[in-house]
């Protein structure tokens, strides 16, 4: 139900009461950062990780990348 509800928000007969509702959206809003910054941060590791394997491969062959 949780992920259901963060991909597709509140459904339309949900029959909360309003500030509740206003919660659960808030809270729904801050799971959808943290996730879009849980993402970026393993993308930017993943990216790293790469860029950092490839600089080896360069150095073991002798590459003109050698700094």
């Amino acid at each position: 139900m949780i992920n259901y509800t963060v991909s597709h928000g509140l459904p339309e007969d949900f029959d909360l009461d309003e500030e509740i509702k206003d919660e659960i959206t808030e809270e729904i809003e801050e799971l959808k950062d943290l996730m879009i910054e849980y993402r970026t941060g393993l993308a930017g590791a993943v990216i790293e990780a790469h860029m950092k394997q490839h600089k080896y491969e360069a150095n073991v062959v002798g590459s003109p990348l050698d700094n």
